[in-house]
């Protein structure tokens, strides 16, 4: 495997897990409002 393209995969995971994260945030309101028996706060 070379160095670029193993650089190039660690990129893709980060912004994958960037994006999953954002995603997550921006839906909490959403699970917030239909679920609110799982929010104890």
């Amino acid at each position: 495997m070379h160095p670029r393209t193993k650089q190039l995969v660690v990129m893709w995971i980060a912004t994958i897990i960037f994006s999953a994260i954002m995603f997550f945030l921006a839906m909490l309101p959403a699970l917030y409002e239909l679920y609110p028996e799982y929010f104890p706060f």
